[in-house]
C-alpha cells in the first residue's frame, strides 16, 4: 500500500513499518567496496542502511536544493539505487552538487548489462542535490544512508 504523496511533490513515500528495513556492509557487497574506496578511502568499513523508498509518477520532483539530514554522528553520505522497471522511466534527473561542481544523473538513459542490475548514484552527506521533475512511467528508488560502522566497545578485562 502507498503513502500519500510527498511534500514538495517528492513522490509516493512508503513508511519504515511499510518496508523490511536492513542494511549492508561493504565487506559484504562489492558495489558499497567500490563506494568506499571511492568516497570514503579512510574508513574501513562503510554501512548502507535502507532509509526509505520512494515512487515518483510523471510530474513527481524534488526540484527544492536540499541537503539530507544527518540521521545520526556517522552519516557520511547517501546512495540511490533505480530499481528496473518494464517500461523504463523519462526525466527525474538527478543533480548533484559538491565544491562547485554538479554531476547530472539520468538513471532513465543508463543502460545495464541485465535485467538484474539497477544504476545507482552515491554521495556524500554535505551535497546539496534535486530530483527534475518525472516526465514519463515510473521511477522507483531505494534511498540508503551511507554510515561509518558503530565502534565496538572495548572488550572488558
Amino acid at each position: 500500500r502507498l503513502g500519500g504523496k510527498g511534500m514538495l511533490g517528492r513522490g509516493r513515500l512508503l513508511s519504515r513499518d511499510q518496508m523490511l528495513a536492513h542494511s549492508m556492509q561493504s565487506s559484504d557487497v562489492p558495489m558499497l567496496e567500490s563506494i568506499r574506496r571511492c568516497l570514503f578511502p579512510s574508513q574501513l568499513d562503510l554501512v548502507a542502511e535502507l532509509y526509505k523508498m520512494l515512487i515518483y509518477s510523471p510530474g513527481d520532483h524534488f526540484d527544492a536544493p536540499h541537503v539530507d539530514t544527518a540521521r545520526s554522528r556517522n552519516h557520511l553520505g547517501t546512495l540511490v539505487v533505480c530499481l528496473p522497471t518494464l517500461a523504463g522511466h523519462r526525466g527525474g534527473v538527478l543533480r548533484v552538487q559538491h565544491d562547485g561542481k554538479e554531476e547530472t544523473v539520468d538513471f532513465g538513459c543508463i543502460k545495464t548489462e541485465s535485467q538484474c542490475s539497477a544504476p545507482w548514484a552515491a554521495f556524500f552527506a554535505s551535497c546539496t542535490h534535486r530530483v527534475e521533475p518525472l516526465l514519463a512511467n515510473h521511477r522507483v528508488v531505494l534511498v540508503y544512508n551511507l554510515l561509518a560502522p558503530p565502534s565496538l566497545p572495548s572488550p572488558s578485562a
